[in-house]
């Protein structure tokens, strides 16, 4: 099969998982109980199976989510290239003569552990305030920083969809029915 044609029988999956999840949670949802639903929907995320399992601990929730989107967001991208390499910046020393940059790591383990617990911090902040269907703090923990950034480059949503589509290939075992692989 093509590419597109795989990525759809995928997309279609997950739609169907999608409705079931609205569902359920449409079952719980009025205004007074916008909290459990916000709740419940952060526990379908953090399921393997992508189910509401309402004995998970939010707060064991909130903290892996925000973990799994650090390393989604920050970890896997570029930051790792800064951070990898052969040698370490923070022992310049035993670094040879003439070693190409790419080999020196520009971050040390500790300047990862902060920027690591930064991220969580903050994406477990955000989450927990979700989860609280607080969204005035919410607005107000995003909103100052508009002025700081109205200058970056738009997001290139149809790269990271097309490596997303990747992934999922990969992950569903349905990269072996690629035609042309």
């Amino acid at each position: 099969m093509k590419k597109e044609q795989l990525i759809q029988l995928i997309q279609d999956k997950f739609d169907e998982e999608d409705a079931i999840l609205i569902r359920n949670l449409e079952e719980i949802y009025d205004e007074e109980k916008e909290q459990g639903r916000n709740g419940a929907l952060l526990r379908a995320l953090y399921s393997d199976q992508f189910e509401i399992d309402y004995n998970e601990d939010l707060e064991i929730v909130i903290r892996e989510l925000a973990i799994r989107i650090t390393q989604y967001i920050f970890r896997s991208g570029s930051i790792e290239d800064f951070h990898a390499g052969k040698f370490s910046f923070s022992r310049y020393e035993e670094i040879p003569p003439n070693t190409p940059v790419e080999e020196i790591s520009q971050l040390t383990d500790d300047n990862m552990k902060v920027l690591n617990k930064e991220l969580v911090d903050h994406i477990g902040f955000i989450l927990h305030l979700f989860s609280r269907a607080d969204y005035l703090s919410l607005h107000t923990a995003i909103s100052g920083y508009k002025f700081f950034g109205n200058d970056w480059d738009d997001p290139e949503i149809a790269k990271i969809q097309s490596k997303h589509n990747d992934y999922l290939l990969l992950v569903t075992g349905m990269d072996k029915h690629l035609e042309n692989k």
